[in-house]
């Protein structure tokens, strides 16, 4: 069942959200994790000139709900004391999840690409 029924469906679901990313963020820096089986996707925005737990609120207020890459990052506590982080993309970094809805989950995207773009340094 899983390698007849649920690897494709997400090999597809994961095949369009890749497209649906580089469509949204054409013209824009950006890098996400070669999806591989999960259903989550890692997206990288290394010119966004906020901290990603802020970006999140941004998103939030237009109905896209992420999770910060922050709460992924052991030693974050460092970097809320104020004390250098060695990673630089340790807060330009959204986890999303592409198990939804095609339609929810591509607008959502565009969402995340139109936003990014209002804080493109």
């Amino acid at each position: 069942m899983a390698r007849d029924c649920v690897r494709p469906f997400y090999k597809k679901k994961a095949e369009m959200t890749e497209e649906w990313i580089r469509n949204a963020f054409a013209g824009t820096e950006y890098f996400y994790h070669k999806i591989e089986g999960s259903i989550f996707c890692w997206l990288y925005l290394p010119r966004l000139s906020i901290p990603s737990k802020e970006f999140y609120a941004h998103l939030k207020e237009k109905g896209v709900i992420t999770v910060p890459g922050e709460y992924f990052f052991f030693g974050h506590e460092d970097q809320m004391k104020g004390l250098d982080y060695p990673h630089d993309h340790y807060n330009k970094t959204l986890r999303i999840n592409y198990s939804g809805e095609d339609d929810l989950v591509r607008d959502g995207i565009k969402i995340i690409a139109e936003t990014y773009k209002e804080f493109y340094s």
